[in-house]
Formats: structure tokens, sequence, C-alpha cells
């Protein structure tokens, strides 16, 4: 695993998620480190993980996008043109 980019990948999503609160976003970025530092003691079945990544990779950017797009529309509180 890459520890860094880890780091640096999680720290941005809490940035944009806890925005302005940057007490929370140091408690989990802390908690992250000691997290990271930990031992990963359960073996990796590579075969599985080289298929999931060709199945990833399979995928285009489009349908990346899409998909996520409408999981967070999901979120997003119902809306009625006749309401407006």
């Amino acid at each position: 695993r890459d520890a860094a980019w880890l780091k640096d990948w999680v720290a941005t999503e809490w940035s944009q998620r806890y925005a302005g609160n940057t007490a929370v976003q140091n408690g989990l970025n802390t908690h992250f480190e000691r997290l990271l530092k930990q031992p990963f003691i359960y073996p990796l079945n590579e075969q599985l993980v080289a298929q999931a990544r060709q199945v990833l990779r399979s995928e285009s950017l489009a349908n990346v996008v899409y998909r996520m797009l409408r999981e967070q529309a999901r979120s997003l509180p119902e809306y009625r043109l006749s309401q407006h």
C-alpha cells in the first residue's frame, strides 16, 4: 500500500467533506496516520487483486463519472417542477 498517496487522498476528501472544520480534519488525519502505522496482517490474494484491477480498468471514464454522479444525486432532496 502507498501510505503517502492514501494520506493525501483521504486528507483531500476530508477537507472537502469537513470544509472549515480544521479540528475535525486534523483529528481524522491523525487517526488515519496512526491506523496506517499498524501492520496489515491479512495476506493479499494477488490473483484476485489483479482480476479486480482489470475489471476496474475496463470501465470507461464516462461510465465511472456517470455512476458517481448518480450515486451523489441519490442524497439530494426530491425536486418537482410543480412545487416551484
